[in-house]
């Protein structure tokens, strides 16, 4: 499995710069076999999102009647290029990179931003923390990233200070931070997508 030739996990890649129709019609014959050892198949497509326009309408049908026992793993960095109707039967799991010194740094500013956020804290002091980031896209979108999974995860907590926002709170700020993140990845100015960012979820 380290090796990437376990006989019941396939995997797909993009042949060139795309994964293409031929490419997902090749991985419906494969899971419609029997696995060799265990009780399933499991599919990995790397860089999902690459798949063309036809090769995600043909991944489409397998999504909603895959065979018996098969997991398919959409692995992306970038799931809005992928079709809606794929993202609506896929369970989206965001994973964060392993814990650095560099990371950690990022991590402590995120939970700092989201408690002055949630604190209501004037627009000037939120400012001066994201000033670091302003010309950092990469740092950036780590920070987002961060930040979004506090926000998940207050969605759950319920202790005192839960009862200083609302679940509806919550979910706007996530789908704000989802959209910085589609504002950066389309180019726009770091510095203003993060401090838009802070302005409409503070406001």
């Amino acid at each position: 499995m380290n090796h990437g030739n376990h006989e019941d996990i396939i995997y797909v890649e993009a042949d060139g710069k795309s994964i293409k129709d031929e490419a997902v019609e090749e991985l419906q014959t494969k899971i419609k076999k029997k696995p060799f050892f265990g009780n399933r198949n499991i599919a990995v497509i790397k860089h999902a999102d690459t798949m063309t326009i036809r090769a995600q309408n043909r991944l489409l049908k397998t999504l909603e009647e895959p065979p018996e026992g098969t997991i398919i793993i959409l692995l992306s960095e970038n799931v809005e290029n992928l079709v809606s109707t794929i993202l609506s039967r896929c369970v989206v799991f965001r994973v964060n990179p392993f814990e650095t010194p560099e990371y950690g740094e990022i991590k402590e500013h995120a939970q700092m931003l989201v408690r002055m956020l949630l604190n209501k804290e004037p627009f000037y002091s939120l400012k001066s923390k994201l000033s670091e980031f302003a010309d950092d896209r990469e740092n950036a979108m780590k920070l987002l990233d961060s930040m979004e999974l506090i926000y998940r995860d207050l969605s759950i907590i319920n202790n005192k200070e839960s009862r200083n926002y609302t679940k509806d709170y919550i979910y706007r700020a996530v789908v704000l931070i989802e959209e910085a993140r589609r504002d950066l990845q389309r180019g726009i100015n770091t510095g203003y997508a993060m401090r838009n960012l802070i302005i409409k979820i503070g406001g």
